[in-house]
């Protein structure tokens, strides 16, 4: 059974701004007239761009959410550009860590095998030079 943990852009970005001592992003959702499809768009502070904000906006979904969480993740995405940080995921971390655990634990088995086998075909011997000597 596979578990998925959906992550809130939305609040990520405020994260990210605090973090950065940046002001906060102004998230606003719009629906175009006469259509059932909403929108987004998150401006936030841009030092590059003439006026020190830019604003970006996600593509026309059913639902406002959607909406807001994908103009979030591209907010996410442009400001890991611009500030050059990485947000890192502690699932994948713990994945790294059991795959590594695992790895060492079929090291350790495998080592034990082959010691295992030393040992058999030690005893094989001895067993063998025993049945000759004993005859």
């Amino acid at each position: 059974m596979t578990i998925v943990v959906e992550i809130s852009f939305k609040i990520l970005i405020y994260e990210i701004m605090d973090k950065f001592h940046m002001a906060p992003p102004i998230c606003k959702s719009y629906q175009i007239v006469g259509q059932r499809f909403r929108g987004a768009s998150v401006e936030i502070q841009d030092n590059v761009v003439e006026g020190g904000k830019i604003k970006l906006y996600s593509s026309m979904h059913k639902k406002k959410i959607e909406a807001k969480q994908e103009a979030a993740k591209n907010a996410i995405e442009h400001l890991k550009n611009f500030l050059d940080f990485e947000v890192e995921d502690f699932n994948c971390r713990d994945k790294e860590l059991y795959c590594y655990h695992l790895n060492q634990a079929n090291f350790t088995l495998a080592n034990t095998l082959q010691e295992n086998k030393a040992l058999t075909d030690h005893i094989a011997k001895i067993t063998a030079k025993a049945k000759v000597e004993k005859l």
